[in-house]
């Protein structure tokens, strides 16, 4: 079994993004783990865990942005349907 490597915060950053850089339509080119696995000597599976651990959370932040946006528009609309009862 392999020891455990603790990739720092930043690392693991400019690694998704050059991923990223390398993506089209948030899919991989082909040989692009290979690639970045050279560059920044970590292993196959350490930067294929980062790739879909950045996906999944970048992903999330969109969902999450697209619920606010949401919430904020209906509680626009009951606000303004309050203001018209109550006058």
């Amino acid at each position: 079994m392999r020891k455990r490597i603790d990739v720092p915060q930043e690392k693991r950053q400019e690694i998704f993004h050059e991923l990223l850089s390398l993506s089209k339509e948030n899919i991989l080119a082909r040989g692009a783990i290979i690639r970045v696995t050279k560059k920044h000597d970590f292993s196959r599976q350490t930067i294929k865990r980062i790739w879909e651990k950045g996906f999944k959370s970048l992903h999330m932040k969109k969902e999450r942005k697209h619920l606010i946006e949401s919430g904020i528009r209906n509680l626009s609309l009951n606000e303004e349907a309050t203001m018209i009862i109550d006058t």
